[in-house]
């Protein structure tokens, strides 16, 4: 009999760019609210990824990981408004305009650009 043998897995995350200490707490999410997960290994074409075995267990885990992802997406903008990241392309950008904007007035006061 084959009914033992028909199953679909579901997967729920591919964890291939997700930092390590993130990958542990989102596991750890998992087990606390009982989803029973399984990982495939990193192939040559393809990450980790994080399995279930039935639908049930699908909608539970879509549900803890948007919570993981909001909580991580809240203490992002908190690290962001405090200042801790500092977006370094935005502030070269103001370097180069400055530098640009004193060139040219430079450039006027001794008549080079008539």
């Amino acid at each position: 009999m084959l009914v033992g043998f028909l199953y679909m897995s579901f997967r729920i995350i591919n964890i291939r760019y997700v930092p390590r200490d993130e990958e542990v707490a989102l596991k750890a999410a998992l087990k606390k609210k009982r989803v029973h997960y399984y990982e495939t290994p990193r192939g040559p074409r393809s990450g980790p990824e994080l399995w279930v075995r039935d639908e049930e267990s699908a909608k539970k885990a879509a549900g803890v990981i948007f919570e993981f992802q909001n909580k991580w997406q809240a203490s992002a903008k908190k690290r962001n408004n405090n200042g801790e990241n500092i977006n370094r392309r935005d502030i070269s950008k103001y370097i180069i305009l400055v530098i640009t904007i004193l060139i040219v007035l430079i450039a006027t006061n001794f008549g080079l650009f008539l």
